[in-house]
This record gives structure tokens, C-alpha cells and sequence, in this order.
């Protein structure tokens, strides 16, 4: 929607905001981040305790 309504120039911008503040919730845990394609992002967390 963002891309249709702003342009791409936009779209990217928002994804690279919502990479960082993924980025930023995963600080001090052993996790492998992906962007799998679009608007999806894979966190693999590594040693976490449930």
C-alpha cells in the first residue's frame, strides 16, 4: 500500500526504518535477521530459553 499510495522511494524507507527497530529488539540475543522478500523478515534465535 505504501508503495501504490507514496511511490517506492517511500516504501523503501519504511522497510529499512522497520529493519532497524528489528535490529534493535533483537540487541544482545544470538539472532540471524532475514528479509525473506517484500515486507517479510525472519528472526532465527539461537539459545533462547522458553
Amino acid at each position: 500500500m505504501i508503495n501504490d499510495s507514496l511511490g517506492h522511494t517511500y516504501g523503501d524507507r519504511f522497510l529499512q526504518e522497520v529493519s532497524e527497530r528489528i535490529k534493535k529488539s533483537a540487541e544482545g540475543f544470538d539472532v540471524t535477521i532475514a528479509r525473506m522478500g517484500g515486507d517479510e523478515f525472519t528472526r532465527i534465535c539461537q539459545n533462547v530459553e522458553t
